[in-house]
């Protein structure tokens, strides 16, 4: 038993120690061992004839054309003194903002996906974007009515009032 015993961790010490040393050794102690340059020259090519395609490479531009042209500069950034207008609303689109305000959504930050959402309601082949959007408004917590109160209400609305 012993025997068997002793044989076995001498197996295991010989597989362990075969399995002990990477192949490849990438530590800075062996990069100093190692002379491997690091860039490659640059290749030379014949000026008056490409081999590949036999054709003529184009002259070099002139430098002094290059020269006279600005170059464009980067600029620091600038700070902003006051927050820009938004661009006046579409016909229709302030009153369906303001119907389904009173219907209780809170629109204050969303009236583009609203806007976006009555839209879609007036395309009978878009079938998903108002019951995505009014997904939405429910999870941000812009209103407490129901998934299927907040769609009608989006439809009716857009299609009373903003469809044309």
């Amino acid at each position: 038993m012993r025997a068997l015993t002793l044989a076995s961790v001498a197996a295991a010490a010989l597989v362990l120690s075969a399995c002990s040393s990477a192949t490849v050794d990438n530590s800075a102690d062996n990069a100093a061992d190692s002379a491997v340059p690091s860039s490659v020259a640059p290749l030379e090519r014949n000026k008056d004839l490409d081999a590949t395609s036999g054709e003529s490479e184009p002259e070099e531009a002139d430098s002094s054309e290059s020269a006279a042209e600005p170059q464009p500069q980067d600029q620091g950034a600038q700070e902003i003194e006051e927050i820009p207008d938004a661009p006046p609303r579409e016909e229709g689109e302030q009153e369906l903002l303001d119907a389904m305000g009173e219907a209780g959504i809170n629109v204050g930050g969303v009236e583009d996906q609203l806007i976006t959402a009555a839209r879609a309601a007036c395309n009978q082949e878009d079938q998903v974007t108002v019951q995505a959007i009014a997904g939405q408004l429910i999870e941000q917590g812009r209103t407490e009515l129901a998934i299927g109160e907040v769609v009608t209400l989006i439809e009716d609305t857009a299609r009373t009032g903003y469809c044309q």
